[in-house]
């Protein structure tokens, strides 16, 4: 059976964000391929039609989570306005999320 370029798309976004919630929970080197395609609701052989290892899905997550702060931070005014939101967002709840996003990079080795 082929798949449509978007449904492909859709198949490897679903991936990505699924490893990262389970990266984030439980640290990268503690979930498997298996698990994440369970969670995903996904066959194991899917994965292998995205990703040639577990390491390209573990980069592949990291780029969107930088995407993801790019697109908070990338369009910021060089001025006090954009400062003060700079420090607004720092300091807010979802800065805190944000930061548990990427926090799992430090676990992988």
């Amino acid at each position: 059976m082929r798949y449509t370029k978007d449904h492909k798309q859709q198949t490897r976004t679903r991936i990505i964000d699924t490893a990262a919630k389970l990266f984030k929970e439980e640290g990268i080197n503690a979930v498997g391929i298996a698990a994440i395609m369970k969670s995903a609701g996904l066959t194991n052989g899917a994965f292998y039609a995205h990703f040639s290892s577990k390491q390209a899905l573990v980069e592949a997550v990291i780029v969107e989570e930088l995407k993801h702060q790019l697109q908070t931070f990338g369009s910021v005014p060089h001025d006090k306005t954009g400062l003060e939101f700079i420090i607004n967002t720092y300091l807010s709840a979802e800065h805190q999320r944000l930061c548990k996003r990427l926090s799992f990079c430090g676990t992988y080795r």
